[in-house]
């Protein structure tokens, strides 16, 4: 983290799919993605433990 953005959040098992494209783009030697990656939708949900 860059200590400048906090992000918590959870990925549910049907989506690890797409966490996993992303987290295989290639990146450049400061380790950003050399081709944009975007974000088209997101979706905030409430989780209530029992």
């Amino acid at each position: 983290l860059d200590y400048k953005h906090t992000v918590f959040g959870q990925v549910f098992e049907e989506d690890m799919a797409i966490v996993d494209q992303i987290a295989a783009v290639e990146t450049d030697e400061n380790d950003k993605p050399t081709t944009d990656v975007t974000i088209e939708s997101a979706e905030i949900t409430t989780y209530h433990a029992e």
